[in-house]
């Protein structure tokens, strides 16, 4: 039964070559061993991704700061 569920999957062509099931994961594995400068500009899109959210976050708990934002 297991068996007669899997060789679908492979066999129709969305299931394993989607890019975003199959190529998110590797990427995220292969960063380690070396990083293209397109993974390089991911990253720093994360990092100020997160910046922005602390920011944010700050903003939210303390408005203002004699008047400048932080």
């Amino acid at each position: 039964m297991t068996t007669t569920q899997i060789t679908p999957l492979r066999s129709v062509p969305s299931a394993g070559h989607d890019k975003g099931i199959t190529r998110r994961p590797r990427r995220a594995q292969m960063s380690r061993l070396f990083s293209s400068p397109d993974h390089e500009r991911e990253k720093q899109r994360e990092k100020q991704k997160i910046k922005v959210q602390i920011k944010d976050e700050y903003q939210f708990q303390f408005p203002a700061v004699d008047g400048r934002r932080i």
